[in-house]
């Protein structure tokens, strides 16, 4: 990811109109996503609030999806109106009322995409057990317009005038000491 010597960083951060979602284990109690996989998707995207009603996205069902219970491990894909850097999306995960991993937000932080493929005890492939594992919604706008927590302030040092002495704890008395 980062520059060494002559050669260039091979990751770098940019700002993209693509906001990925990885939802993994969120309970909806009485899923069906063999019979009604739209109806599941339709509600975890109600829980992301105001902001993602009737926006297009794409969805889909990552490979480690059960074909039966409550727990849900979903990927969606929304345009956003406009650039968002990684820390952004960071910032606005932190702040939605779904769990998020936000650890692809990161220069490098890869979604697969592709459908998983399943292999049987002798290698022999094997039928996917979702009968859909992924879709797209259209809706009435083609973006999502992300409401962003403000970014947090660093704390600004506070101003020791000249002759005041620091309070320190006993663990740094010596260096303190040593400094002075």
């Amino acid at each position: 990811k980062h520059a060494k010597g002559n050669a260039p960083a091979t990751w770098v951060e940019i700002a993209d109109y693509l906001l990925f979602l990885d939802i993994d284990d969120i309970d909806i109690p009485g899923a069906d996503i063999q019979e009604s996989p739209g109806l599941v998707v339709a509600e975890i995207v109600d829980r992301l609030g105001a902001d993602f009603a009737d926006v297009s996205y794409c969805w889909y069902f990552s490979g480690g999806q059960k074909p039966d219970g409550d727990l849900i491990k979903l990927r969606l894909v929304f345009f956003t109106d406009q650039a968002l850097t990684n820390e952004e999306k960071k910032r606005w995960a932190k702040s939605c009322p779904v769990v998020v991993d936000q650890n692809i937000y990161k220069a490098g932080g890869l979604v697969f995409t592709a459908d998983p493929l399943f292999f049987g005890s002798k290698g022999e492939s094997l039928p996917d057990w979702l009968p859909v594992r992924r879709g797209i919604i259209q809706g009435e706008r083609d973006t999502v317009s992300l409401t962003l927590p403000d970014a947090p302030q660093r704390p600004v040092p506070a101003f020791i005038p000249e002759g005041e002495r620091i309070h320190a704890p006993g663990v740094l008395k010596p260096l303190v000491a040593a400094i002075e």
